[in-house]
């Protein structure tokens, strides 16, 4: 089995600490689907970047980012 990566414990955590207080106390549909949302998002990104190089979206973001923040 490979390593798990950054977003995959990120997605992973998100969907855990949403699950068990929206169990417990209940929470907000807006904020648990928001949140559940994220979580399952960064699953599948980090999914992806296993298997794939993500090199191109790195540099595209930050490009992005600079031309943003210029």
């Amino acid at each position: 089995m490979k390593k798990l990566n950054k977003s995959i414990k990120i997605g992973l955590l998100l969907i855990v600490l949403t699950l068990i207080p929206d169990a417990l106390i209940g929470l907000p549909e807006f904020v648990t689907g928001l949140s559940l949302g994220a979580g399952l998002a960064l699953l599948l990104v980090g999914a992806f970047t296993i298997n794939h190089d993500m090199s191109k979206f790195k540099r595209f973001k930050a490009n992005i980012l600079k031309n943003i923040f210029q």
